[in-house]
């Protein structure tokens, strides 16, 4: 009896190992396919936030063309009429808008993934440590060693997962930075598209100004002239009536 008890437990244990190591192999294939999404996701997020910095600077390089158009552009093309500038400002922030709209959709389903892959990861712990109950209770004192090599792979797992997860929220923090940037420069685009819109207007009314007066002078000009000659006229007619008077006081002397 005491033979075939012997023999039960060790098909027992045998049988509790089997199924133990089977769990285990699930649950790390399980959490290789996570850790493998969560790469993808960082590989996703290092291109979107190297998309952002490449409109960033896009968006430099138009500040500096219309800073350069407010009075002329360097190869001697006359200055962007005011029209042309605010039809530009308008389609600036529904580009600008897109875009944001676009970069809050993938801020937000990152999140939700963060929040579904920590939500894993804390079922597959509690899971852990109730299959390590209850093996501990099935195969006893004697599997120590199996156990701490069990629990040295499963805690493997979980600081690759846990380290997985951690990259992946820098680089949403790194995502969200970027679209903080992103968004001052656009306020800053809106602002000084504004301020440009109001330096052409300024410089128009200037410019009629100027011309007004222009008219103005030209006018005079033209009447003054027209008065000089007519005082030329005017001299000549009265010097030509003097000589005729003297010529007349001759005529009377003779």
């Amino acid at each position: 009896n005491k033979l075939y008890d012997l023999e039960k437990y060790h098909l027992q244990i045998d049988s509790a190992m089997q199924e133990r190591m089977s769990e285990i192999k699930l649950q790390k294939d399980g959490l290789t396919l996570e850790k493998r999404f969560v790469l993808s996701q960082c590989s996703e997020l290092r291109a979107a936030i190297a998309e952002r910095q490449s409109k960033i600077q896009h968006l430099q390089l138009r500040y500096d063309n219309i800073i350069s158009a407010v009075n002329g552009s360097g190869d001697g093309t006359l200055p962007l009429s005011t029209a042309y500038l605010k039809i530009q400002n308008a389609q600036e922030k529904a580009q600008l808008q897109e875009e944001g709209d676009k970069l809050d959709a993938t801020i937000r389903r990152t999140e939700q993934e963060i929040q579904s892959m920590e939500n894993t990861l804390r079922i597959v712990n509690a899971c852990n440590e109730k299959y390590k109950l209850a093996l501990d209770t099935t195969c006893g004192v004697g599997d120590d060693e199996y156990d701490n090599i069990k629990e040295l792979e499963r805690k493997q797992l979980d600081e690759e997962m846990l380290s997985a997860v951690q990259m992946l929220k820098l680089k949403k923090m790194e995502l969200e930075e970027a679209e903080n940037e992103f968004q001052g420069l656009q306020e800053e685009l809106e602002r000084i598209l504004e301020d440009v819109v109001k330096i052409k207007e300024e410089k128009e009314i200037k410019l009629q100004a100027v011309s007004s007066i222009e008219k103005q002078i030209g006018e005079q000009n033209e009447r003054t002239s027209r008065a000089e000659k007519s005082l030329k006229k005017l001299y000549k007619d009265i010097q030509k009536a003097c000589e005729n008077a003297d010529d007349y006081s001759i005529l009377l002397q003779e």
